[in-house]
């Protein structure tokens, strides 16, 4: 998913959640300081062991804020859409299976339940589309049941009503390029007057 991939820019992207990245950056690179300080003061070898291994473990969760801040949820190009359901699982789909995005409300973070709700960004994919239409998978981040994945709006750039038509448009367009003919036969035409 990575987009220099394929040496072109991502014709449509649905950015991860800046503020969650950063939180997780800043907090591992804060961890990071606080078990160097620990380092040069920790006594004996298990001490320093120790130090070093929290330090380790906050590099890994700064190192996953950033990577978070650089990789988009949805990215889309002519012929595929690349869905992110956890940090390192992403699918490709490819474009004709792709309906539309919807925006519906649902559970912010697995463990809360329905207590705590946000909007979430619901793709919708082709019931006829087999296998993906018949694919069953839940993860933190999104929740893939039959024809919908739904990408929890905790892990994704702020969520409206004019940021899904746009990607709508998007997806209508890339659609339209990768199957020129099939777009031009869908589309009405009118016959010009004298």
């Amino acid at each position: 998913m990575n987009e220099s991939d394929q040496g072109t820019q991502p014709d449509l992207v649905v950015r991860s959640n800046a503020r969650v990245g950063w939180a997780l950056a800043l907090s591992g690179a804060a961890v990071v300081a606080g078990a160097m300080v620990w380092l040069l003061e920790a006594p004996g070898v298990l001490g320093q062991v120790a130090a070093g291994t929290v330090a380790g473990l906050g590099a890994c969760w700064c190192w996953l804020g950033v990577w978070f801040l650089i990789t988009p949820a949805v990215v889309g190009r002519t012929g595929e859409l690349w869905v992110r359901l956890a940090p390192a699982h992403s699918v490709r789909i490819p474009l004709e299976h792709v309906e539309a995005f919807l925006l519906q409300p649902g559970p912010a973070l697995p463990w809360l339940g329905d207590r705590v709700r946000a909007a979430c960004l619901v793709v919708r994919l082709a019931e006829k589309a087999q296998p993906w239409s018949q694919q069953r998978r839940a993860t933190w981040m999104a929740i893939w049941c039959g024809p919908y994945i739904t990408l929890r709006g905790t892990w994704l750039e702020p969520l409206c009503v004019e940021k899904v038509h746009d990607w709508n448009a998007q997806l209508a367009q890339l659609q339209r390029q990768t199957h020129p003919c099939q777009a031009s036969s869908e589309q009405p035409t009118s016959a010009a007057a004298p």
